[in-house]
């Protein structure tokens, strides 16, 4: 794995558009995508966030909706 396959905790937020606490927070409730520790930093492979933000959009009825018309 390289590092441009990697995610912070910062550059998920952008992403997300969510402040990097509401991340962090996030993941204690286990309710974000699955990072893992590198010493200080939390890292998210890009490949676990891009299949977690699909499972989300699929569970979402109102993203259903929107793609059925």
């Amino acid at each position: 794995m390289t590092a441009e396959e990697l995610m912070k905790t910062a550059e998920l937020a952008v992403l997300l558009r969510k402040t990097p606490a509401a991340i962090s927070m996030m993941r204690h409730r286990g309710k974000g995508p699955r990072g893992f520790r590198a010493g200080r930093e939390v890292l998210y492979p890009v490949a676990e966030v891009e299949a977690w933000l699909a499972a989300k959009v699929a569970n979402d009825p109102l993203a259903q909706r929107a793609t059925s018309s």
